[in-house]
């Protein structure tokens, strides 16, 4: 059976280039991703939940992929709520985990 290719990429300007992001897909860990980080995951075909963690927040994420095909998503963290006033007191602030589809 021909595999798919799920490539996860953490470089978008948006990213706050704090806290690692660990990936999981159908439960099972696959790594993690610093900012400027990428990962190449080989899957069967169908549909996988991803799910992304840094510690701080989660995202869940359902990803159809056919047989052959590559599906690149751009993935990172963003301010959360109270970002800068824990930034300022903590020197770390809260962060939301997004996923995005490559352009």
């Amino acid at each position: 059976m021909e595999h798919a290719t799920l490539v996860l990429r953490r470089d978008s300007p948006a990213d706050v280039k704090m806290r690692f992001v660990v990936v999981s897909v159908d439960g099972s860990r696959q790594g993690q991703l610093s900012y400027g980080q990428s990962l190449e995951i080989r899957l069967e075909p169908g549909t996988h939940t991803l799910l992304l963690d840094n510690t701080w927040a989660k995202k869940t994420v359902e990803v159809d992929l056919p047989a052959g095909s590559t599906r690149t998503l751009v993935v990172g963290n963003r301010p959360g709520g109270c970002f800068l006033a824990g930034l300022a007191f903590a020197g770390a602030g809260p962060t939301q985990v997004f996923a995005e589809e490559a352009e």
